[in-house]
């Protein structure tokens, strides 16, 4: 399921709240119909839109973007009270491993390729989807010296294997910085941002109990994962988002819901 997309003011970012289901009939949808970018917002997002213009400015050309974090799903949910729509569910708070661990919804001899994660890592995801998902043909490049070479070569390799959806996980801002600087090289596929999703179907990195999930304590289970990297972006992070979206409102012409 699709809902409509609705415009977030506070931050003037747009989402379409989807569910798995919805992010493959979608997919399905635009395969072969030239090149496609699905990106997604949660509150990281939100404040490089803020902060970097190279990344907002992707986000300006995505043809889809979805909700992957509860309060920018309670966002989108006070926005459309206030329109007289009905609240929508924690599925269409839809995180990269959520619709990827769904591939089998696509037709069967869908091509996708995936950018991204250690040259360990990627190999294992590969491994492990194409265990998964038989009828599917997968092929992967490390975010590192294999993604450097790809572009060196204007993605010579990446088109020899026909990609019908190309999976780029390299977390951002720097997986958005990628294809931003890269876009016109890429051959015709639906692109999507995973982030870390590549290392955690690999196993690298180990998904958070779907309890916690239920509780919305996604970010806990992350943040104690991996505390040097993760401490400013949830503990500091949403302070400086608090401190911009006041001034974004202050800013002249700015009437956000």
């Amino acid at each position: 399921m699709r809902a409509s997309p609705i415009m977030l003011d506070a931050w003037g970012i747009e989402v379409t709240p989807s569910t798995p289901d919805g992010v493959l009939t979608w997919m399905k949808q635009e395969i072969r119909a030239g090149k496609r970018l699905m990106l997604n917002h949660n509150l990281h997002s939100a404040y490089l839109y803020l902060k970097n213009s190279e990344f907002a400015a992707l986000y300006e050309q995505s043809d889809l973007t979805i909700v992957d974090g509860f309060p920018i799903l309670a966002a989108t949910n006070r926005v459309r009270k206030r329109r007289g729509l009905d609240g929508l569910d924690s599925s269409y708070r839809c995180g990269s491993t959520d619709w990827l661990m769904q591939l089998d919804l696509l037709p069967a001899g869908t091509r996708v390729a995936l950018v991204g994660g250690s040259s360990e890592s990627c190999t294992k995801a590969v491994s492990v989807l194409s265990d998964s998902f038989p009828d599917l043909v997968f092929e992967g490049w490390d975010g590192y010296s294999d993604a450097k070479a790809l572009a060196d070569s204007h993605f010579f390799e990446l088109s020899e294997f026909r990609p019908d959806i190309v999976v780029v996980g390299m977390g951002m801002p720097h997986q958005e910085s990628y294809l931003a600087h890269h876009w016109h090289h890429l051959p015709n596929a639906v692109y999507a941002t995973v982030g870390g999703a590549i290392d955690q179907i690999s196993g690298l990195q180990k998904l958070a109990p779907r309890w916690l999930g239920r509780l919305k304590l996604e970010w806990a289970w992350r943040l104690l994962s991996d505390p040097r990297r993760l401490a400013h972006r949830y503990l500091v992070e949403p302070f400086l988002l608090m401190a911009l979206t006041v001034k974004r409102h202050r800013a002249p012409g700015i009437d956000g819901e």
